[in-house]
């Protein structure tokens, strides 16, 4: 297991173990981390963070977009959906990788 993966893994095990987010089989071969609502508690907090990020530390543009999963729509940074107006749910949020996200470069074979 490359290092990164080992990192991100050790994370998510302890994410899981302080009760933020549940691990479940996606019956397909896969893993999905959903939020508990201690998770969905700190939301707010973490969102927050990720705003001052983007507006400080990001001069390519966002790391990551905020979308709302029913209808694809933009968040704006207090939530709201740019396309229907409303004030989405956490788990109604899809995060991607945003124009600043820094490209993957395949590691040298």
């Amino acid at each position: 297991m490359r290092e990164s993966q080992a990192v991100l893994t050790n994370r998510l095990k302890s994410l899981v173990q302080e009760g933020v987010l549940t691990r479940e089989d996606d019956g397909v071969g896969g893993i999905e981390y959903r939020l508990t609502d201690k998770g969905v508690a700190l939301w707010p907090a973490v969102h927050a963070l990720m705003n001052w990020g983007e507006a400080f530390y990001s001069p390519n543009g966002m790391k990551r977009v905020l979308r709302h999963d029913l209808d694809g729509g933009l968040l704006d940074h207090d939530g709201h959906c740019r396309d229907c107006g409303s004030a989405v749910p956490v788990p109604e949020i899809r995060i991607e990788p945003g124009p600043g996200f820094p490209p993957v470069i395949p590691p040298a074979v």
